[in-house]
């Protein structure tokens, strides 16, 4: 399925999310999200989080249920803004801060 990942990320007073002037998009937490490695994460887990990493850095937008629920768990880092419009990105709902 196809995932539009170059929605910008918005602060809880609905401003866009930006650093140094640069947007965070759900892409770029995605990624940061993959690279993340707790303690314990296997060495198979590592492999395919990589995949997935080099595909979002090659501009992927089509993306299996598999890795959808990779990401899913992926950004469960986040705090509950961010995790929040990930996941609703990912899940493809509608949402309005």
């Amino acid at each position: 399925m196809k995932y539009d990942l170059e929605q910008q990320l918005k602060n809880s007073d609905g401003t866009l999310a930006e650093t140094a002037g640069v947007p965070e998009t759900a892409r770029k937490g995605i990624i940061a999200a993959l690279l993340n490695d707790p303690q314990g994460t296997q060495a198979a887990d590592k492999a395919k989080k990589f995949e997935l990493f080099l595909k979002l850095k090659g501009s992927g937008d089509d993306f299996s249920v598999d890795e959808v629920a990779l990401m899913s768990k992926a950004i469960e880092i986040y705090p509950t803004l961010v995790y929040g419009q990930l996941k609703a990105i990912l899940d493809q709902r509608a949402f309005t801060i």
